[in-house]
């Protein structure tokens, strides 16, 4: 396993997966996966998702991206990059969606034992984060969520694979609630 540092950056999770064999450089052409140094391809069906791994750039939040460790029927393995939200490549997208998941994701395995603590503060409050926004912030607030759902939406739809399917619905939902709320409290300002 990489040292817990390694683990927060791209980079050292990119080094963690070569280290276990995942060391082929991976992209999606047309509808087919391509292993870039021969050019080999594979179909949807032919492909496994074996891992993942989301990050989110510390300074800057259009630095988003997600990492995925994938083995091929033929035993090739290797990683596929691409950005996260808006930025996402719609043909990643749509390839993914044909894809069998059998993730030993890490997110899921750190979600899986944050999750009892998140039942119990779900059954306390509705309402975890209170902010003061001035009327600029909630307009910029607004937009940048605006963008980032068309892309979510998009994400939603064009995946087949229903774990994954799911897990991007339960944040498009918790995002809509958010704009809701921003655009009750946009139109009680405008009063």
């Amino acid at each position: 396993m990489a040292a817990e540092g390694d683990q927060q950056t791209l980079v050292g999770a990119i080094d963690e997966l070569a280290r276990r064999g995942f060391t082929e450089t991976l992209s999606v052409v047309g509808n087919r996966l391509q292993v870039v140094a021969t050019g080999k391809t594979f179909r949807p069906d032919e492909v496994v998702v074996r891992e993942y791994r989301r990050f989110e750039g510390v300074s800057d939040p259009d630095d988003m991206s997600i990492v995925y460790a994938i083995e091929t029927a033929g035993g090739i393995r290797g990683t596929l990059v691409d950005a996260y939200g808006v930025y996402s490549d719609p043909a990643v997208s749509a390839f993914l969606g044909h894809v069998s998941v059998q993730a030993r994701g890490l997110e899921r395995e750190s979600s899986a034992r944050r999750a009892p603590a998140r039942r119990a503060e779900r059954g306390r409050s509705t309402s975890m984060i209170q902010m003061q926004l001035d009327d600029e912030d909630t307009k910029t607030l607004l937009e940048a969520l605006t963008l980032y759902l068309e892309g979510l939406r998009r994400q939603v739809a064009g995946t087949e694979n229903p774990e994954f399917r799911h897990a991007l619905q339960r944040k498009l939902n918790v995002l809509e609630r958010l704009v809701e709320e921003l655009e009750r409290k946009g139109d009680r300002l405008a009063e």
